[in-house]
């Protein structure tokens, strides 16, 4: 047992490692930063039956990138990148396109343009097994599950993507305080902070309109002010003539009574 390690570890040359590390490196790097999204988020997404386990999808490519990497030491052998660099440019190819698809479908939440960048990887992969095959056959034979895997991709990632239409659209302000998955209610813990959040994805645009809006509504207490002061002193008008009135009304005996007095008066100074 001790023997047949050993031999296993001196097979392993310094080229092969690098070859498989690389892919299994980048991937392993992307795995971490889709890590929250993944349990976060894509739980919340509604997903066909036929769906795997999630945990299945990181020990699935942890085995493909070892695959791919073993596959491009074994066309690397055959004359170099000079003499290979047709197959090793498209391997790289795929390889790029095919870390994008973590990106764009978790961290970026574009089921759509992940739909795209997933059938670009389907198709730069064909092509990098096909010019493997051709350098060395295993090398590209090898290829073939990881080409089955891609078709499976590509159908689970586009019926999410045709179940969850809205999946990647924006939260508006309300909606983040209100409807969204970490709402908060006013007198709940935490919704000063998230009513912070929400307010600051409001655009200039918004900010100005906001602002030109409140100047305005701002105006109109002064309008009503100077409107209602007007009617206070037309009020205060009519009620003082209407008060003379009613009084020459109420007393007009005496004022005849008056009226007679300075008539007689003047009678008896004219005699």
């Amino acid at each position: 047992m001790g023997s047949t390690i050993s031999s296993l570890i001196h097979q392993i040359t310094w080229p092969k490692a690098i070859a498989i590390a690389i892919p299994l490196g980048l991937g392993s790097i992307v795995g971490a930063l889709q890590a929250k999204p993944t349990i976060d988020w894509y739980p919340t997404l509604d997903k066909p039956s036929w769906t795997p386990p999630a945990p299945l999808f990181g020990q699935a490519w942890s085995v493909f990138y070892a695959v791919m990497g073993y596959a491009s030491y074994l066309v690397w052998k055959q004359g170099g990148i000079e003499a290979q660099k047709r197959p090793l440019t498209f391997y790289g190819l795929q390889l790029v396109f095919n870390l994008c698809w973590p990106v764009t479908f978790f961290l970026r939440k574009k089921l759509g343009q992940a739909q795209i960048v997933n059938l670009a990887t389907l198709a730069l992969a064909s092509a990098t097994a096909w010019e493997f095959y051709k350098v060395d056959a295993f090398a590209g034979k090898i290829l073939l599950p990881y080409l089955a895997w891609l078709v499976f991709a590509n159908a689970l990632n586009y019926s999410i993507w045709k179940k969850n239409p809205g999946a990647g659209a924006p939260l508006s302000a309300r909606e983040s305080l209100y409807e969204g998955e970490d709402k908060k209610n006013p007198g709940n813990e935490g919704y000063g902070p998230l009513q912070g959040r929400a307010s600051a994805s409001y655009s200039p645009h918004t900010v100005r309109t906001s602002v030109a809006r409140t100047a305005k509504s701002a105006a109109v207490p002064k309008v009503l002010l100077q409107q209602h002061s007007f009617g206070q002193r037309l009020s205060r008008v009519c009620h003082r003539t209407l008060a003379t009135k009613a009084h020459a009304v109420a007393r007009p005996t005496t004022f005849r009574r008056f009226s007679a007095m300075t008539h007689a008066s003047g009678r008896c100074l004219v005699v």
